[in-house]
């Protein structure tokens, strides 16, 4: 699978803004190859970090972008799912965050 990333607004230690979805080899935005159709075109997505001495919290809050209702219902559906995948993810860069550290 492909994917296309579009920066909006990087504030270093504190803010990324961008829309992602799925694309072709050429980066041109296609439909998710799951759901038949139903998942939104792009997200919008913001991550804002936060000291809190010496850890760093990390909030991340995604939604759809220009979606129909139909796709706005489907990815609300989904977000356990989410939820699952990003924990892993937070999960696996914690690790490694701790690997590097060492």
């Amino acid at each position: 699978m492909w994917g296309r990333f579009v920066y909006l607004e990087v504030v270093p230690n504190e803010k990324l803004v961008w829309l992602n979805g799925f694309s072709n080899e050429k980066g041109e935005i296609t439909r998710a190859p799951f759901f038949d159709g139903g998942w939104p075109l792009e997200v919008h997505n913001t991550v804002i970090f936060t000291d809190e001495g010496d850890k760093t919290r990390l909030a991340l809050r995604g939604m759809p972008h220009a979606a129909t209702a139909d796709e706005i219902k489907t990815f609300a559906a989904n977000r356990d799912s989410m939820k699952g995948g990003f924990t892993g993810t937070m999960e696996q860069l914690d690790d490694y965050l701790k690997g590097i550290k060492s």
